[in-house]
């Protein structure tokens, strides 16, 4: 059974996820966030639309519990990208090092809270595809049912 009109709007169901979350998510130091890019897999009978994501896409979209620290290299990174300028204190200006391992031990101590733009994104555009997606496949059903007939009563 070919789902070409399934298929279609699962694609455009990708593509308008991918726009939306990259219009949503934060504009950190690099954007990278941003830059999106989705996929459509089929196994069987279950066909899946996936977002390719940046690896720390997680921590954006729930945040982060106290616990560990995230890796001061990361942080670092963050820093000399966005730029971050520290402040003085007491006279004393904390190198790019220092401030990260204070940055750190902050997220390590308080957590961060989660953004949610995927959660976002999805819940504008689910709905509006959700009844295309239920169209398109009953419109590959039905081309099938009438193939199957037009062989029936062609004999």
């Amino acid at each position: 059974m070919e789902l070409k009109h399934l298929e279609e709007v699962l694609n455009r169901y990708g593509q308008a996820l991918a726009s939306e979350y990259s219009m949503l998510a934060p504009k950190g130091a690099n954007h990278k966030l941003a830059d999106v890019t989705f996929g459509i897999e089929h196994k069987g009978v279950t066909y899946t639309v996936y977002l390719n994501l940046q690896k720390y896409w997680k921590y954006v979209e729930y945040g982060r519990k106290p616990g560990k620290r995230p890796p001061m290299e990361a942080i670092l990174e963050w820093i000399r990208l966005k730029p971050v300028i520290p402040r003085e204190k007491n006279g004393v200006k904390p190198t790019n090092e220092q401030l990260a391992f204070l940055i750190s031990r902050s997220i390590g101590k308080n957590g961060t809270v989660g953004q949610h733009p995927l959660e976002l994104a999805n819940n504008k555009v689910y709905d509006q595809m959700l009844e295309s997606v239920k169209n398109a496949f009953l419109e590959d059903i039905g081309e099938d049912i009438d193939q199957v007939w037009s062989l029936v009563y062609r004999t």
